[in-house]
């Protein structure tokens, strides 16, 4: 999913702490952490993520998109239970 590279490996402080680079360059106020500087750089380097691997054809996903193949998962997986029965 993308969020774990993105948000995980990329943006979190204790690996490779992307997110005030992003927000460095897009020029957001870090002074204040209300300013949501670190949610503005995360969603950018998030949607980044998704466009370079869609850029060279590899299916990858956004939580958004996951949570709802799970769903569409989870009930299919119902109606095969209940038919069995």
């Amino acid at each position: 999913m993308g969020t774990e590279i993105g948000a995980r490996d990329l943006g979190d402080e204790d690996r490779y702490n992307q997110l005030p680079v992003i927000a460095n360059r897009l020029g957001l106020d870090m002074t204040v952490e209300t300013s949501l500087w670190k949610d503005h750089a995360l969603l950018i380097l998030n949607d980044a993520v998704l466009w370079s691997f869609n850029e060279d054809g590899i299916r990858i996903v956004g939580p958004h998109t996951a949570s709802k193949e799970f769903f569409t998962f989870c009930n299919n997986e119902k109606k095969i239970t209940h038919s069995k029965r």
